[in-house]
């Protein structure tokens, strides 16, 4: 099941729907027809979180009035809306609050102030004390900057490579851009793996194919 308009094709059997705003989507229609709408309290709570984690909190561009709509069946269902949302954006680590301020303190401005640009190596990591997941909201600290269109973040992985993600606030598609470099996601979100002596180069093509004045 996937809801990216670019993704692999590895599996025998497909649900893709790249209309959905997130994966949950799929999901619920699956089980909810397996189960005649009878889902379980703990299967509604995983449902939702797995749907506000995708739409931000509901908040970004493919939220639709469905996602909505089945936000709301969840929370009938059981699913505690409020506590769900108060972990996954409300309530952060020592670890990963200290993730983003490194981060903010090394933090590139390209195009005018249009993109920022963050890299974390492995010493970085290792020197600071936050680990890979502790990273995981710092490319939306970056994008929340007033004025920024693009943001790019990169952290280095074991092995031997670069995790990119990319948000976009605007008309770019990073998904296009990402796929250059074997990516994918969404217009707005995406990502893409580079070896290590390939990160500047790689990030150089991504600001300019974002095609900034």
């Amino acid at each position: 099941m996937d809801h990216h308009a670019i993704h692999d094709s590895f599996a025998k059997a497909q649900y893709v729907d790249a209309s959905s705003s997130a994966c949950a989507e799929i999901v619920y229609r699956v089980i909810n027809k397996l189960l005649y709408g009878e889902i379980p309290q703990k299967t509604a709570s995983l449902m939702y979180a797995a749907l506000a984690a995708d739409t931000g909190g509901f908040r970004y561009v493919n939220t639709t009035p469905y996602t909505y709509k089945i936000a709301a069946k969840l929370i009938e269902r059981g699913a505690n809306h409020a506590q769900i949302c108060h972990n996954l954006f409300e309530c952060k680590s020592k670890a990963a609050l200290a993730a983003e301020a490194y981060a903010m303190s090394n933090i590139q401005y390209f195009c005018s102030g249009k993109i920022t640009y963050v890299k974390i190596t492995l010493a970085d990591k290792a020197e600071h004390g936050f680990e890979d997941d502790d990273t995981y909201d710092v490319i939306n600290t970056m994008r929340r900057i007033d004025g920024v269109k693009v943001a790019i973040f990169a952290r280095e992985r074991e092995s031997g490579t670069y995790k990119i993600s990319t948000r976009s606030t605007c008309d770019v598609d990073v998904a296009k851009i990402c796929a250059i470099f074997g990516g994918g996601g969404h217009a707005g979100a995406a990502g893409c793996t580079v070896m290590v002596d390939e990160l500047d180069d790689a990030v150089k093509r991504i600001i300019n194919e974002c095609n900034f004045e």
